[in-house]
């Protein structure tokens, strides 16, 4: 097989999972009524140490610009995040994961999407699908940069 035909189908496999294991999410994330985006809003929140600014979660996701704000302020009517003016910059808010929004979060790693899907791996498949897979995301941000045009789109 020409190794063309071999990146096509690798292609289209990539794309399959993408759309299984984002079903497999949305279907976890029902119960508490986010969506993937979502949650990874709450994922990168608690990554982070301490508050981080609206600016900080754009540059992270990949969602265009008035996606996030709208993201951001549902989640904090919602009181899965805190956000407060920065004492530096009045008009730069601060955001952070808050009580609530950690709890959620606990539940929905109990459930563990990821365990479920990805646990018949050995740790030495993990490890390279991982690479692969970053390897892969850093090709695509370098080759189209995949934010720059989604915010363009936004504007």
């Amino acid at each position: 097989m020409p190794m063309g035909n071999k990146y096509q189908n690798l292609g289209s496999l990539i794309l399959n999972v993408s759309a299984q294991y984002k079903r497999a999410l949305i279907s976890l994330m029902v119960p508490y009524q986010l969506s993937v985006p979502q949650l990874e809003v709450l994922r990168l929140l608690d990554r982070a140490s301490g508050s981080v600014s609206i600016e900080f979660i754009k540059a992270n996701l990949a969602q265009g610009t008035l996606d996030v704000s709208r993201m951001v302020e549902d989640l904090h009517s919602r009181e899965f995040i805190d956000k407060t003016k920065s004492a530096a910059d009045r008009r730069v808010y601060q955001v952070n994961l808050s009580i609530n929004g950690k709890s959620v979060l606990r539940q929905i790693e109990k459930r563990s999407l990821e365990t479920k899907l990805l646990g018949n791996l050995q740790v030495e498949e993990v490890d390279k699908l991982q690479c692969g897979l970053m390897k892969l995301l850093s090709t695509i941000e370098n080759n189209f940069k995949i934010n720059n045009l989604l915010n363009k789109k936004q504007l």
